[in-house]
């Protein structure tokens, strides 16, 4: 399973590779990671299709990860499967059968 993580601290990167390294080393995932929303989209455009989970953090420099959601949802007819937006304290989850039937859920951290 392909996930992109996008988040502008780029340390975030070590704590996935750490947390998830035997799934990692056993294939079960795979982990790519953007550091702006831009480079998120940039990413998404060449690897759509592979890509099922996006997390992303909610506050960041330039573009949000909320206009992220909105540039997702225009863009792209079928979108990863779950979208998770994370600020300090909470976890928010947009699961998808295309963002037009969004739920939205929050998850106390």
């Amino acid at each position: 399973m392909q996930i992109l993580v996008v988040d502008d601290e780029t340390d975030v990167r070590d704590l996935f590779q750490q947390r998830f390294r035997r799934e990692i080393r056993n294939g079960e995932l795979q982990f790519n990671f953007a550091f702006s929303g831009e480079e998120a989209l940039d990413f998404l455009r060449a690897h759509h299709s592979e890509v099922l989970i996006v997390l992303s953090d909610i506050n960041m420099p330039g573009m949000s990860g909320l206009e992220l959601l909105g540039y997702v949802k225009e863009e792209f007819e079928m979108p990863p499967t779950t979208m998770m937006m994370k600020s300090p304290s909470t976890m928010h989850l947009f699961p998808t059968g295309g963002f037009n039937k969004c739920r939205f859920s929050s998850i106390q951290a």
